[in-house]
Parts: structure tokens; C-alpha cells; sequence
């Protein structure tokens, strides 16, 4: 965050030959803002994406990621689905996890 404070302005004629160089560099550097947002504004257009595996069958609407046949969001989060597995899972033991965990 910037914050900025202007106590006082003195207006002042310049003559040309200062005034010059300072036009210029703004007029540079609003051509090369126009550039860049054209440019963004072009590759967003272009731009493809792609899902594979599981995650193929999302697609991308407004920014964001749902699945065919879902309603959309309506700004409340939903708990999510867990299908109960036939077996119990036995948990796996990761020596270096447990090391980590012994120091706490």
C-alpha cells in the first residue's frame, strides 16, 4: 500500500526545452501501457486450457472450474461427498513424517 500526501502545489511555466523530455517519457510510457493490456487482452482470447486425468471432465466458465452437469455456485460452501470404502484402510507409516512429528 502507498500512501501519499501532497502538502502543496506551485504552478510554475516551464519552458519547452525541460518540458520536453517529460512529455516524452509519458507518452512512452501510456503507448506501452495501451500495448500491454492489448497484448494480455489478445493472449487471454487465444488461450487454451486443458485438463487430463480425472480433471478432464472440468471445464472453465467465467475463471472458474465446474463440472458438467453441476449447478453453479451459489456462494455457499458445500460439504463435500465422501463415499464409504468397502475395506478399512490401514494408515501407512512414514518414518520421516514420524521423526518430524516426535519434535513437537
Amino acid at each position: 500500500m502507498v500512501l501519499l500526501f501532497l502538502a502543496k502545489v506551485d504552478r510554475q511555466p516551464v519552458d519547452v526545452e525541460k518540458a520536453k523530455p517529460v512529455i516524452q517519457q509519458y507518452l512512452v510510457n501510456s503507448g506501452q501501457q495501451t500495448l500491454i493490456k492489448n497484448e494480455v487482452a489478445a493472449l487471454r482470447k487465444e488461450a487454451k486450457v486443458e485438463f487430463y486425468g480425472d480433471f478432464s471432465k472440468l471445464t472453465l466458465n467465467n475463471s472458474e472450474a465446474t463440472v458438467p452437469g453441476t449447478p453453479a455456485p451459489t456462494g455457499k460452501p458445500e460439504l463435500p461427498v465422501v463415499a464409504p470404502t468397502a475395506e478399512p484402510v490401514e494408515p501407512t507409516h512414514n518414518k520421516a513424517i514420524e521423526k518430524g512429528l516426535s519434535g513437537l
